[in-house]
């Protein structure tokens, strides 16, 4: 009998302190200069990631087949990378993107939660030539290690009492200085931040909240546009159910903005968090800038403001 009570225990220890997995993938999305990359390329960079001393002492890396490879670049999808790190049996996966900003080319990288597609870290740098990204994989891992294991714990040790937050897509005037494509990327550098930073569980824009942005045009409700991110089975537009999630507790707005008619330089980025349940401005804050290019740094002060939050009310659950 003792000897039972013990194999269970020693079972139970080693299911709490396994390994988490992480699935590595090479770029899935990105820019016209994505399509100009050599697939080998963008495969070497997952590989180059991979083997970074700092992702194997918090994660078991798990290897990308050729056929993988393949189906990613075909979809290219945020679903696609889902889909693949399930087929691995991955609890996580680190995304890599390329894009544009203005004049500038950024390269992001990202971890996210398969089972809940919740945003665990995020990192990204500013490049002139496609090898100068190699250089930028020791510091960015570094960082991201430190940041997911960090969260991770968070979530382990205080899973439902850790608030939800929505990252609503940004929103932006008809201008010749901004695009959507900025604003898509935009959106995605304050996910980062906000993940990063520590106070909410984050879920960003990814395929299905791209289609409820669609549906909801924005005038939607904030419990509706919350519940989408997730995907209810009454859901129209959700494409993923997520079972046993709640919806978020809160939803992060933003926008730019300008007094100039047509819109033009400054811009006020403006940010503000509310509160689902009681339909209520929990904080807001803004920065200003003169160009897109130099907008990344202002999400990362803007995140810093509303992420100042002192106190904030528990999740329901």
């Amino acid at each position: 009998m003792k000897s039972a009570f013990a194999i269970i225990i020693c079972f139970v220890l080693f299911t709490a302190c396994s390994t988490p997995r992480l699935a590595v993938l090479p770029f899935i999305n990105g820019d016209a200069i994505t399509d100009d990359i050599a697939n080998d390329v963008g495969e070497t960079f997952a590989w180059q990631l991979a083997n970074a001393s700092a992702a194997h002492r918090f994660y078991e890396i798990i290897p990308i087949t050729p056929k993988i490879q393949n189906d990613i670049r075909h979809e290219r999808a945020y679903h696609s990378a889902f889909d693949t790190a399930k087929e691995l049996r991955a609890d996580f996966v680190m995304l890599s993107f390329v894009k544009a900003l203005g004049d500038k080319w950024l390269f992001y990288i990202v971890i996210m939660d398969v089972k809940t597609k919740e945003l665990i870290a995020g990192d990204y740098r500013e490049f002139k030539y496609l090898s100068d990204i190699p250089n930028f994989f020791t510091s960015m891992t570094r960082k991201m290690m430190t940041v997911s294991q960090r969260n991770i714990t968070e979530r382990k040790k205080r899973y439902r009492y850790i608030p939800t937050l929505a990252v609503d897509i940004l929103q932006t005037p008809p201008s010749e200085y901004i695009t959507l494509n900025d604003a898509v990327v935009l959106t995605q550098l304050m996910a980062n931040e906000m993940a990063n930073n520590g106070k909410f569980r984050v879920f960003p824009r990814t395929d299905v909240f791209d289609a409820a942005g669609v549906f909801y045009g924005g005038e939607g409700h904030l419990a509706e546009a919350a519940n989408a991110v997730y995907g209810t089975k009454t859901d129209t537009v959700a494409a993923v159910y997520v079972d046993d999630l709640p919806p978020a507790d809160y939803v992060l707005t933003s926008k730019i903005s300008s007094l100039e008619t047509p819109p033009e330089p400054p811009f006020d980025l403006l940010g503000e968090i509310l509160y689902i349940k009681k339909n209520r401005l929990v904080i807001g804050n803004q920065v200003t800038f003169n160009r897109v290019e130099n907008a990344p740094a202002r999400v990362s002060q803007l995140a810093a403001l509303l992420s100042s939050l002192t106190t904030i009310p528990p999740p329901p659950r």
